[in-house]
């Protein structure tokens, strides 16, 4: 558009100093038919194509008139470009239960091969478990340390003997005065593992 316009300008100039350079006579009044005729040919001139920005002028918009991108479409150099929705994840809620309160001082009878009782003092941290005990073996007994963990009404419980270097791991299921489960023992001096029943009662 710009382009036809300097020409147009340009046509127009040339015009007007053709004017200025004919003869004193082609200005005279009484040359009324030479006038008019410059005048017709600049009129002419004006009509041309060249003036005319429309249809025919190879220039046009890149949008056409009438249409609109689709909703969540952009147009960019005439090309139209999909934008992409983001994707909020949506974080998966989980639900942990709330350790059971197990500190204090049990009681436990434990059975497998032999018979073995345990007064054992629990301290609690959240779900961390900790403390220590006397296990009584017939007349024997040793110190042992206590350490697990609790979730829910399920805890975790590691018994350990320094002395024989043994470890009585206790899976059990509580509640405010009593547990009941399972235990695996593992030993230094004997290495094929052994289980047995475990049964708690809550004194303090």
């Amino acid at each position: 558009m710009m382009m036809a316009r300097s020409v147009a300008g340009i046509l127009l100039l040339t015009c007007f100093i053709s004017l200025a350079c004919a003869q004193d006579d082609y200005l005279d009044p009484s040359n009324g038919g030479a006038n008019r005729a410059a005048v017709e040919e600049i009129g002419g001139a004006m009509q041309s194509d060249i003036f005319n920005i429309g249809a025919h002028s190879g220039i046009a918009s890149t949008t056409p008139q009438g249409s609109r991108a689709p909703s969540g479409v952009v147009r960019l150099g005439g090309q139209q470009a999909q934008m992409q929705q983001s994707q909020v994840p949506v974080a998966a809620s989980s639900t942990q239960q709330a350790p059971a309160n197990v500190a204090g001082r049990w009681r436990l009878e434990m059975a497998d091969a032999a018979s073995r009782s345990v007064e054992l003092a629990l301290y609690q941290s959240e779900d961390a478990m900790f403390g220590r005990g006397i296990m009584t073996l017939g007349n024997d007994t040793q110190e042992v340390a206590a350490s697990g963990s609790a979730l829910g009404n399920k805890l975790v419980l590691d018994l350990v003997s320094i002395r024989d270097l043994s470890m009585f791991r206790l899976l059990m299921t509580v509640d405010a005065r009593s547990a009941s489960g399972n235990y695996n023992v593992f030993s230094a001096s004997d290495p094929g593992a052994r289980s047995g029943s475990v049964r708690g009662r809550r004194l303090a």
